[in-house]
């Protein structure tokens, strides 16, 4: 870090501002005051506090990811902060913020500058005054330290981490209320029979149905009732299959935290090469992993308690699973749809048709307008047709800049076109165009912008044709007049 500091280099955070202030470069004499600006900027959070529980979390993953190096983070600071959990101050972080993260450590950073509140002894205090009573002093935050405490994945890892603790209880709980359960009504262990377990060989299946057969085994009840009833509802009988997906999902929730909790997520991350030190600017603050093990792990224990019955309730569960994988169905089309745009625009295939539009505009208005229909549909025909329809639809667009440019209504009045030639012909395929874009957008759009998007098309369309009927209506009267 002093290296850096006595470096002309920009480098984010820490000789440079944040965000869009990434390019003005910040003198070393005022990075001190930047530091303390990055914490007191971000204690945005508002509402009720979370609880000490959750604070504390937060306050040890930032030991561990702080201190697992490639931040640049002095000793004395993250001592203040091991002092802080050992002598139980704790900084009172409002839960709600906007993007959910960055603010709750922000309220953290506080203290440790003698700034915010926090609780000591039951009481909540003054940050500064809290510090004092624990025999404590405030920091001041070095170069990139501000950056440090309130930038990576701290509390989205907490709380997942928090979370999936509870979810290992909850599922190993769920195992002995699915075997009370079964015991009391008398239920039939065929379902958690090996062999069914071996014909769909999930792991975490075939390990619940073990532990039902396990905590069961020696039954008095189930030995006096077997074979009393053909085959149980089917909340009974698919323990072993849902109990087990839960745990696959927990498993991986486990695999995934593990890693992020030893992992060093700031940025811009140092390093040292042949002595020499490197800075590099990257995105391991991005919360994604654990976002998206929470994500998962909300939809599966739902799914413990969740319950749709059917055939007067024999088969009482739903697993909804036809639901989720249309929903995953639908969720796919979009991005890989907009992938394809994304990549359309960055090889250059708009550019013709943009570069129609100017070009068009400034020496025809019925060529401007034109050719800025068939941009603009463009946009909506390749939000809502295939990817492979969308390749033509691009295609013909481009090609379009290369053919003659639309003549205007002078034009015609003048005599100086083929009005059934090459130019009509032209116009006539703007309209075409403009009739395949509304089909499309007919054929696969839906919901309010179903409703808006084809009447927006429509009503370009309907403009091409109008205009195309003035034009031959001048031509016409022009001839007459002749």
């Amino acid at each position: 870090m002093d290296y850096f500091s006595q470096q002309d280099e920009a480098i984010y955070g820490l000789t440079t501002g944040l965000g869009d202030n990434c390019t003005k470069f910040i003198p070393e004499e005022d990075r001190i005051a930047i530091q303390r600006n990055n914490i007191l900027a971000h204690t945005t959070s508002v509402g009720e506090p979370i609880n000490g529980e959750c604070t504390r979390a937060i306050m040890f993953v930032m030991l561990a990811h702080f201190g697992s190096g490639h931040t640049g983070i002095r000793l004395e600071t993250l001592e203040l902060l091991r002092d802080m959990l050992n002598k139980n101050v704790i900084p009172r972080v409002p839960g709600h913020d906007s993007i959910g993260y960055v603010t709750l450590e922000g309220h953290v950073g506080m203290v440790l500058i003698g700034e915010g509140e926090a609780w000591y002894n039951g009481m909540l205090l003054p940050g500064k005054e809290a510090l004092h009573q624990a025999s404590l002093e405030p920091t001041v935050l070095s170069s990139k330290e501000g950056l440090t405490v309130i930038s990576g994945t701290t509390s989205v890892t907490t709380f997942s981490a928090l979370a999936l603790h509870d979810a290992v209880t909850l599922v190993r709980t769920c195992d002995i209320s699915a075997a009370l359960t079964a015991e009391v009504l008398k239920a039939n262990l065929m379902s958690t029979d090996p062999r069914v377990m071996e014909a769909r060989p999930h792991p975490d299946q075939g390990k619940t149905a073990h532990n039902l057969r396990t905590i069961l085994r020696g039954s008095p009840i189930l030995a006096a009732h077997a074979g009393h009833r053909l085959q149980d509802a089917l909340s009974v009988r698919s323990v072993p299959q849902l109990h087990g997906a839960v745990k696959k999902f927990i498993k991986d929730g486990v695999d995934v935290l593990n890693i992020e909790l030893n992992s060093s997520v700031d940025n811009p991350l140092l390093f040292e090469e042949d002595g020499v030190p490197v800075a590099l600017m990257a995105s391991n603050a991005d919360g994604s992993y654990p976002g998206m093990v929470a994500d998962v792990l909300s939809i599966a224990i739902t799914d413990l308690a969740k319950n749709v019955t059917s055939s007067a309730c024999q088969e009482d569960y739903s697993n909804m699973g036809y639901i989720a994988a249309k929903r995953l169905m639908t969720a796919c089309i979009w991005p890989n749809t907009f992938l394809f745009i994304n990549s359309l625009s960055m090889c250059g295939l708009f550019v013709p048709v943009l570069a129609g539009i100017l070009y068009n505009g400034r020496k025809s208005k019925a060529a401007g307008i034109a050719s800025m229909v068939a941009g603009t549909a463009s946009w909506i025909y390749f939000t809502f047709f295939p990817v492979t329809c969308e390749v033509l639809g691009g295609t013909v667009d481009a090609l379009l800049f290369f053919l003659p440019r639309v003549p205007d209504w002078k034009s015609f009045r003048e005599g100086k076109v083929e009005l059934f030639g090459t130019d009509g012909a032209l116009m006539l395929l703007y309209c075409v165009l403009a009739v395949v874009y509304t089909y499309g957008i007919l054929s696969h759009a839906g919901g309010l912008v179903g409703i808006f998007a084809p009447v927006f098309a429509f009503g370009i369309t309907a403009f091409i044709f109008l205009r195309y009927c003035t034009e031959v209506f001048q031509f016409v009267k022009a001839a007459k007049k002749k």
